[in-house]
């Protein structure tokens, strides 16, 4: 076999752990130090191998690191080496890179040279390498696939004979430095649920274990939100990215820590055309995406770096919950759609005194909706809420046997008077309660002849201002409404706004629909100290008596 006159020998190659040896990992794994601690030095010894396929085990790294490599190629014979030329790749289960070309002599090749290509000069007029002189080759690629990687370093020089090559390899494992889970949340307390500016988000929660052999630490997780949100960070919508550690703390192995990023739809730049008060609407089970991790980490003694980038994250849009009701309610308008928000977040409200709470009422038209069709006569109508009954001891079928060998009371405790102290007093039936029920003749099964059906009762109009909790009050303090139950919009002037959609990777085409809005307060007198909950709120249209949207509860508030 033709010994080459080329020697080629590595300088530097990073990370470390692609020239050290494979290690059992301790049982106990180190933390991460506060100080980097410096990389070992490149064993004299060590070398490329001259074929692919050399046997395992092969070094591991982390997906996400950078691998840099310094080669040396020297003349190591005692003549000149005409037209040297060197190439560096990295092949990845899926792809071929290339790092790095050196042309001895030439700055860099002509635009639109392939790397095969035959050499079209004279040979006396190639660049010479002289003997004991070298080359340095220098490249490094960011590890963005998982499974085996091969470091490939083609040589080539130009003899009379034609063109002599050679390559050497070198064999790597690329394995998952951790693994990430997300969690959605969305609003759905009232207070949050009713808040203009709370109710839009998004919470992205986003767990991150350590699924490497040695520890690692978070220089930073960023999230770059898709077109048309932002994220919230610290009350601040301008900020572009979310959860950064103060200080580089250390992840061991099988540990687990947690990021928190909220976003929200992106600020209106211009009022013109109107934007709609509604919020987005997708339908339940479509997906909508979010944005993609931007996660920088170091991991061992050596602060070796990596950064990786997730695909896209999303959401599945959830259906709406199915409330079941204890009482039953007016048919709903189709096509009227109604939005209800709380102007003021503040909650915190002071005893014994009066305090309002401003709601704005929005009005959407159906699609079909033009300007010449009649608008609903819109009414607010505040529900009390009423706690549930308490539930009943069941009666006795039977009395209770009498044993025997019981004996008879004392004259004392027939004679004793009965207080509030020894006696718990129960009211007798009521007069309503001692009336006979009304029944007709469909339902008494001892009437004779063929049941009789009589029209419906009307229901009342307006509703019954109430609302039967299927829950008792948690908090202790207690409001009061003032005046109306019942609050009559003024006449609402309909204007087009363009619908918002929200992102989606379908989104729909933009739509312009006719909506209003209507401030409504709503004033209420503190009683108690404590945290009490609101009754809810109807809208009804008073024209057709239908009902066009219902809320269960305006939120809590605290009474101090």
């Amino acid at each position: 076999m033709e010994v080459p006159p080329l020697s080629l020998s590595v300088v530097s190659l990073l990370p470390s752990a692609l020239h050290q040896p494979t290690t059992t990992p301790p049982s106990e794994p180190l933390s991460l130090p506060a100080l980097p601690t410096p990389a070992p030095a490149l064993s004299p010894t060590f070398s490329l191998s001259p074929s692919p396929n050399h046997p395992p085990p092969y070094p591991s790294i982390l997906l996400g690191q950078t691998v840099s490599i310094h080669l040396r190629l020297s003349n190591s014979n005692a003549t000149p080496v005409a037209g040297v030329k060197t190439m560096l790749e990295l092949q990845s289960p899926g792809a071929r890179t290339r790092l790095t070309e050196v042309i001895h002599g030439q700055s860099a090749r002509d635009e639109g040279t392939a790397p095969d290509e035959q050499e079209t000069r004279a040979f006396d007029n190639l660049p010479r390498l002289e003997p004991g002189e070298g080359i340095d080759v220098l490249g490094e690629g960011e590890v963005k696939e998982l499974g085996t990687w091969i470091g490939i370093c083609s040589v080539a020089w130009e003899t009379r004979d034609g063109r002599k090559t050679f390559q050497r390899f070198f064999k790597f494992n690329v394995t998952p430095p951790f693994s990430i889970k997300t969690r959605i949340h969305t609003p759905s307390q009232p207070n949050a649920a009713l808040s203009p500016s709370r109710r839009k988000r998004v919470f992205l929660e986003v767990l991150v274990q350590n699924a490497a052999s040695q520890a690692l630490g978070f220089r930073s997780v960023d999230l770059e939100p898709v077109l048309g949100l932002e994220i919230v960070r610290d009350g601040d919508a301008s900020a572009s990215t979310a959860a950064a550690p103060s200080k580089l703390a250390s992840l061991l192995p099988g540990d687990t820590t947690q990021f928190l990023f909220i976003l929200q739809p992106t600020s209106a730049t211009t009022d013109a055309p109107a934007r709609s008060l509604f919020p987005p609407h997708a339908q339940p089970g479509s997906i909508a995406p979010l944005g993609r991790l931007d996660v920088s980490y170091v991991c061992g003694p050596h602060h070796e770096r990596g950064r990786l980038q997730t695909s896209t994250l999303n959401r599945r849009v959830p259906a709406a919950p199915s409330r079941a009701r204890s009482a039953p309610r007016p048919p709903l308008k189709d096509g009227w759609e109604v939005d209800l928000v709380v102007r003021d977040d503040a909650r915190d409200v002071a005893v014994e005194a009066e305090f309002t709470l401003r709601l704005r009422l929005a009005l959407r038209a159906p699609a079909t909706y033009t300007p010449d069709q009649p608008t609903p006569a819109l009414a607010l109508q505040y529900l009390s809420p009423i706690p549930p009954a308490p539930a009943l001891a069941a009666p006795l079928l039977s009395p209770p046997a009498r044993s025997p060998s019981a004996a008879p009371p004392s004259p004392a405790s027939q004679s004793r008077v009965l207080t509030p102290a020894s006696a718990t007093m129960s009211p007798g039936p009521s007069r309503a309660s001692l009336a006979p029920l009304p029944v007709t003749p469909s339902q008494n099964p001892s009437a004779s002849g063929p049941p009789t059906t009589g029209p419906a009762p009307a229901a009342p109009w307006p509703p019954v201002p109430e609302l039967p909790r299927r829950t008792a009050p948690q908090g202790t303090g207690r409001v009061a409404p003032l005046g109306h139950s019942l609050v009559v919009i003024p006449a609402l002037s309909l204007q087009p706004a363009i619908e918002a959609t929200g992102p989606s990777y379908e989104p729909p085409p933009a739509r312009t629909r006719y909506e209003a809005a209507a401030d409504v307060d709503l004033r209420f007198l503190a009683l108690d100290e404590g945290m009490c909950e609101l009754g809810g709120v109807r809208v009804l249209d008073m024209d057709d008596r239908v009902l066009l949207g219902e809320w269960d509860s305006l939120g809590d508030v605290w009474v101090a």
